[in-house]
């Protein structure tokens, strides 16, 4: 039996006609082959990538090797992995059942099916440690945005992050074993940037959220106990789109900003409150911290559009992105 066969499986109880192609070599622990999917008279050729577990880091390393959009095969993709791909645009199935998969009038969405082995839990492969845990995407983060903290200290790099120094030197060992090093190619054109802030709705923005409102945020009124206060998302992007929410990072906690600004917690929020975690490297000479408000950094901009399902916002997003990310 292949190692994608119970995946493959599950597909064709949709319906669903597999045709493999040819096998690529790989010498990491996702194999990659060619297959052609087909539903009465629709069909689509994929790139599919295929393990026990693939992760994030694992989807750049596959990414562009074909023109044909992207597949993943894999035995279990738990829903935060599954929500991060549909940010990334990539389609995917499991051996449970979850599947999204989207060609020509075919349209399957199936959430939430759990494998039977998750009773029997295997030890955990030290290789498939999660690269964008909360944690690590602090520091993903400070060297998406400031670069030359590849050449700082730990110490230095852990103090811009928020995090430990311990953190910060385990991070980027794995990023290095991951193949996302200083020098490396993937960690270049998008190669990091992509998958860190599709991750960073599931990963890091819970852990950091304060707060959610509605009301109006036509003009933010600050307040002395909350200090700075960082605007995100949409809102950080009004030359781009007619924003429609509101994202805040401040530095302390304020429960009299959104009494200040008569925002309400019930009903469907549109305004969303987020501790800042970070310490910019150049805040001192540049940006003395201070009341009012100001744009949040470019890469927490970008990871607040990625987070919203509205395509309008993917299509900012990615925008955003070319704007601001260094092409080499």
């Amino acid at each position: 039996m292949s190692p994608y066969a119970p995946v493959a499986h599950r597909i064709e109880e949709l319906g669903i006609r597999i045709s493999t192609g040819r096998v690529h070599t790989s010498t990491s622990r996702v194999g990659e082959l060619d297959a052609t999917l087909a539903r009465g008279r629709s069909h689509q050729a994929y790139h599919v990538a295929h393990g026990d577990r693939v992760a994030l880091s694992d989807i750049t390393r596959v990414t562009g090797k074909s023109d044909a959009p992207l597949l993943v095969w894999s035995i279990v993709i738990p829903p935060r992995t599954a929500e991060a791909y549909r940010r990334m645009g990539v389609q995917y199935a499991d051996a449970a059942g979850n599947a999204w998969l989207e060609f020509g009038d075919v349209l399957i969405d199936i959430r939430g099916r759990r494998p039977v082995e998750e009773m029997h839990p295997r030890p955990l492969d030290k290789r498939s440690t999660n690269l964008f845990s909360a944690g690590r995407s602090k520091v993903i983060f400070a060297l998406l945005t400031w670069p030359h903290l590849w050449e700082a200290s730990k110490r230095e790099l852990a103090h811009v992050a928020g995090v430990s120094v311990g953190l910060a030197h385990d991070s980027i060992t794995l990023l290095e074993q991951s193949g996302y090093g200083k020098y490396s190619r993937m960690s270049r054109n998008h190669g990091l940037l992509d998958p860190w802030a599709a991750a960073y709705a599931t990963a890091l923005a819970p852990q950091i959220t304060l707060g959610s409102y509605r009301g109006d945020f036509g003009a933010v009124v600050t307040t002395r106990e909350s200090g700075e206060v960082l605007v995100s998302g949409e809102s950080a992007a009004k030359d781009l789109i007619r924003p429609t929410t509101l994202t805040l990072y401040v530095e302390q906690p304020d429960p009299r900003l959104p009494v200040a600004n008569r925002w309400r917690a019930d009903g469907e929020p549109t305004i969303f409150v987020r501790r800042r975690f970070w310490h910019a490297p150049d805040e001192r000479q540049d940006h003395p911290p201070g009341l009012g408000l100001r744009d949040a950094p470019w890469t927490i901009v970008y990871a607040d559009l990625v987070s919203n399902d509205d395509p309008r916002l993917q299509n900012v997003a990615r925008e955003w992105r070319d704007r601001h990310a260094d092409p080499s």
